[in-house]
């Protein structure tokens, strides 16, 4: 009639003698309810107080580091990078206007400016 038992050990030094039944439903419930009873209020125990802490703080600090997220890369690092970088082009494309003797000027700057650097004055 019994297919394989679980052995249960007290602090006293009770050994219990846990068997199932050969269709497979536990008679767990039936064989020592006290301790039975005990290991279901814990399990629901710890089950309610996890899912209070997902509900009310996971949930609420995730919110806020979706916030967070959202304002300061997306916002600001993102899309603050990017208007440079746009400026930085838009200042860099009027500057090339096609003319040698304008690229000439800027290499002669350049120049005074490599040599500002190496003599001190800058």
């Amino acid at each position: 009639m019994w297919q394989h038992g679980i052995l249960l050990e007290t602090q006293s030094g009770r050994v219990w003698l846990i068997e199932s039944a050969k269709d497979g439903e536990s008679r767990v419930h039936l064989a020592v309810p006290v301790i039975f009873g005990y290991l279901t209020f814990l399990n629901e125990v710890f089950d309610r107080v996890y899912g209070y802490y997902v509900a009310k703080i996971q949930q609420r600090l995730a919110m806020v580091m979706n916030l967070l997220d959202q304002i300061l890369l997306a916002g600001w690092i993102i899309r603050g990078g990017a208007e440079v970088v746009g400026l930085l082009g838009a200042g860099a494309r009027t500057l090339h206007v096609g003319r040698l003797h304008v690229y000439v000027y800027w290499f002669l700057l350049g120049l005074v400016l490599l040599w500002g650097f190496a003599a001190g004055i800058f």
